[in-house]
Order: structure tokens, then sequence, then C-alpha cells
């Protein structure tokens, strides 16, 4: 997988989408030398910055904000976002559980094993904590299980669950809170209630 400097990977999906279009990753990822994980990192980026929006129909587009830094021809670097409005809120982290959300945001559907592979680094028994991650967020209400599977996708030749995000609260990932025993949402600073499975 080619190495691309930072900030490069969101500026190349800003260009990609500056014509105002809503396309879908497979369709970004046709247009641009990236794999799906990378387009997925570099998305997330765009939508801390509130320059992409994420369709019902899982396509992405610009916001206003989006479509006039591409009209400027911006470059995404690292650093703070936004003005300090001297608000305090959890900070944005590196971590398997963020970067899992990242992924779930971004994504119109997905497996345990599509969030994995997006959001995996170095952890060990990363498909365990996703797993554990998505059940969390199901029974706070967060994701909705679907109808339907994917077929083919363990090596037995099962199929795997598909889940979609139904509350999206904002870029900082929920976290479980042990001597609550519930979901405590950073965007909201409040706890989740707990709602009913079917399943």
């Amino acid at each position: 997988m080619e190495r691309y400097a930072p900030g490069e990977i969101p500026t190349m999906v800003l260009q990609c989408l500056s014509d105002g279009s809503c396309r879908t990753v497979d369709e970004i990822g046709a247009v641009l030398p990236l794999s799906r994980r990378q387009i997925w990192g570099g998305a997330s980026i765009l939508i801390k910055r509130d320059y992409l929006d994420r369709t019902e129909r899982g396509c992405y587009r610009l916001t206003q904000a989006g479509l006039n830094a591409a009209a400027n021809g911006e470059k995404i670097a690292g650093g703070p976002i936004g003005p300090d409005t001297c608000i305090a809120r959890k900070p944005l982290q590196n971590t398997l559980r963020q970067r899992a959300w990242n992924a779930i945001r971004i994504s119109p559907s997905f497996t345990v094993g599509d969030i994995v592979m997006a959001a995996a680094r170095d952890e060990r028994y990363p498909d365990i904590a996703v797993r554990q991650y998505i059940r969390l967020l199901r029974r706070a209400g967060y994701v909705a299980e679907l109808p339907t599977r994917q077929r083919g996708t363990h090596r037995n030749g099962g199929s795997s669950k598909r889940f979609r995000l139904v509350k999206d609260t904002g870029p900082i990932s929920p976290a479980w809170r042990t001597h609550k025993g519930a979901l405590w949402d950073y965007n909201l600073r409040q706890f989740a209630e707990e709602v009913s499975c079917d399943k």
C-alpha cells in the first residue's frame, strides 16, 4: 500500500468530491488510487472538520464548507480543528474504539470484519474488541442489525451479520462506563439509555 504524507489522503478525497457529487466509497476508489481503508480514514477526517456528510443511501457529499475548502484549494493538515470555544470535552484519540466509530459513521452498512479491516492497527484480538463494541452500541440503540446477512465471509462459507448506524451523535466515540453499566456519549454529554433487542 502506497504511503502518503499526513493530510494528503483527505485532500485527495476532498478534491474528488469537489464537483458536489454524491459518491460511495467504491465510486471514490474507482477514481483515486486508494484502498477502502484509506478512503475511510480520509473521509473520517473530513467529517470531523464538517467538510463531508454521509447520506442515507450510503453516499458521501461535501458540505458547503467542504465545497468552499475545495474551491480554495485547501490542503488538509493536522492540528486543532476549529476555534477554541473553552468548552471542555474529550479530545479525539487514535484508539481502536475511535477508529472503529469513525469507520461505522461513514459506512452505509457493515460487518464486524469490515470495521476490523478499517480500524485495526497493532492491537491484539481486534475482532473481539470490535465485536464487543458493536454489541454495546446495539444495546444502546446506536446500531441496528439488518435482516439480511453478507454471504461467504467466513472460511467455512457461512454468513456474517450486517449492521447500520441509526444514531450518529457526533465525532467522538461513545465509551462504556463499567461503574455505571451504561454507554457514555461524549457528544451529548450524557449516558445512553439501553434499548431492547429482539435477538
